[in-house]
């Protein structure tokens, strides 16, 4: 029924989304003289509690007891909700199922007959296909893992070293600060700042903080070390500028603007020039090797004072271009790889390695969802796939080659608003009814959503027969091969060592040719493929 009911409406962000509480209870989608005069109730309104404050008396929060808990304590409830649940459930089926036998579906000009038959001919293999690949699950290393994480953690601690060390040049508290502490960073490039849309001028003044004595520093009148001890944090650029904010008006220091400030600067060039020019210009550093050290630097500096400066971001500019301004980006772009690895800290690395995720078989099952609009896949609980920011940064590249791609563009905007529907590939459509009403936030997202659906729909159309094309193939469920997952155009099988080179074979011939067995588009599919011991020694 949500598959269903995608078809039917693939705009559903508000008003539940696609909850079988919200389309039971829709009048746009259930019949007015069907019997269900009720649909699906939610569990907190059933079930929920109000958590006690410590006098007694009800707070605003909700809670639920675990399942099982209900089942026994409120078991005649639980009978009827979960009666409820299973009516509302075949009832929606029905009033969906005649919704989409009124709405002609149409593949490249030619009818073939409706919506449902579309669902039944793709959609419903698909999702059983999707059920398979969820319950299969995929293999985690976790004594691997463990290695990576210990690894990671030190990389992370190199990292913020080379951030405090650079930054305490021109702060000297900053040797001990958080970089992990969004308000301690925003402080040394931005000061106490005002507001975004605030006349006044950003303040300069300096600002305390407390944070963990890792250090043993023993504060003034104290005569041991504290658990914690305060810092205090100046402005130490005055013309770093940046026009990303947060929703609260602030200056942002997110990864994505970090990047901005720091450029293209690679690990590799982390600590080439700077680290000698920390050890040549302090004078508590200096040891037996200084001339050398001198010379070094010197020599560094000759080899990359002609280089394209190009690649270095704003702090280069801001911190007064030459030595300084390239030290400013490589510190920068060192807090950036904090970021980096914290993320791959606590989204995968900890989490892969947990039982709730892992399981007794040592594979993690993620939870695969089609998107209303692109029909592309998404992975949660965890996501295995698509950051952001890298699909962002690969599309503006790719764009910059083919600016033909934006006059395309605007022909599917026209389309958009002239006929309120726009359609992929095998013919899902995409409706915008209320094109002529909505405010301009919303006609951005109409927009935006008109080009998505030709190109990224076509593409998940494109990759989802491709998979049913693999699980159609007798030959390699014989072989012992089964799909995965599969992340944008990328498929990943599992199967038996001895027969990889066939079963690779069969793979590039079922998605060279996904159209049941063949090829209907005017442009060949070409495929890769690399047969390996794990995921990652395949993308190597």
């Amino acid at each position: 029924t949500m598959h269903l009911a995608r078809l039917f409406d693939s705009s559903r962000r508000a008003n539940g989304g696609y909850s079988l509480e919200a389309l039971t209870n829709d009048p746009k989608i259930m019949s007015s003289d069907d019997e269900l005069k009720m649909g699906k109730i939610a569990m907190k309104s059933i079930f929920g509690k109000r958590k006690l404050k410590k006098d007694g008396s009800e707070g605003k929060l909700i809670t639920l007891a675990p399942v099982d808990v209900l089942q026994r304590e409120e078991r005649i409830s639980w009978i009827c909700y979960s009666a409820l649940g299973s009516i509302s459930t075949f009832k929606l089926f029905d009033n969906l199922k005649a919704k989409l036998d009124l709405e002609s579906w149409t593949l490249d000009g030619t009818f073939r007959g409706t919506m449902y038959d579309f669902y039944e001919e793709f959609w419903r293999p698909f999702g059983v296909l999707l059920v398979q690949m969820e319950s299969e699950g995929m293999h985690v290393d976790r004594s691997y893992l463990l290695k990576i994480e210990k690894l990671a953690i030190t990389e992370k601690q190199i990292a913020s070293d080379k951030f405090r060390k650079w930054a305490s040049k021109y702060c000297p508290d900053a040797k001990y600060m958080n970089v992990g502490s969004d308000a301690q960073i925003r402080q040394l490039f931005f000061g106490d700042t005002l507001r975004r849309n605030d006349t006044n001028k950003c303040l300069s003044k300096a600002k305390s903080f407390k944070v963990p004595n890792t250090e043993n520093v023993i504060e003034d009148g104290r005569k041991s070390p504290s658990k914690c001890h305060t810092i205090v944090l100046n402005k130490i650029c005055e013309d770093l500028q940046t026009d990303m904010y947060t929703a609260g008006g602030l200056p942002s220091v997110s990864g994505y603007a970090l990047k901005v400030f720091a450029g293209k600067v690679s690990n590799n060039q982390n600590f080439l020039i700077d680290d000698a020019s920390y050890q040549s210009g302090s004078d508590e550093e200096v040891n037996d090797d200084h001339d050398s050290t001198e010379e070094m630097t010197e020599m560094s500096y000759v080899l990359t004072h002609d280089e394209d400066t190009s690649d270095y971001g704003t702090a280069y500019k801001a911190f007064g271009g030459g030595k300084e301004g390239r030290a400013a980006c490589q510190a920068i772009a060192a807090l950036c790889d904090v970021c980096s690895i914290d993320s791959l800290i606590s989204n995968f690395i900890v989490p892969l390695q947990g039982n709730g995720i892992s399981c007794v078989n040592g594979r993690v099952h993620c939870s695969l969802t089609i998107n209303a609009e692109t029909g592309c896949l998404s992975a949660r609980r965890p996501n295995l796939q698509v950051s952001v920011e890298e699909a962002k940064d690969t599309i503006s590249l790719w764009y910059e080659e083919r600016k033909e791609v934006l006059r395309w563009q605007k022909e599917r905007k026209k389309e958009a608003i002239k006929s309120k529907c726009v359609r992929t590939l095998l013919g899902r459509p995409q409706h915008f009814p209320l094109v002529e009403t909505v405010s301009n936030a919303q006609m951005g997202h109409i927009l935006q959503a008109a080009i998505n659906t030709p190109v990224q729909g076509s593409a998940a159309d494109v990759a989802m027969c491709a998979m049913l094309e693999i699980d159609r193939n007798i030959r390699l469920k014989e072989l012992g091969w089964r799909l995965l997952l599969q992340v944008h155009d990328e498929v990943i099988l599992e199967g038996p060592t001895e027969s990889a080179e066939l079963a690779k074979a069969i793979v590039v011939e079922c998605m060279s040719k996904p159209f049941y067995g063949t090829n209907f588009l005017e442009v060949d599919l070409v495929v890769d493929a690399k047969c390996a011991q794990s995921w990652y020694a395949a993308k190597c």
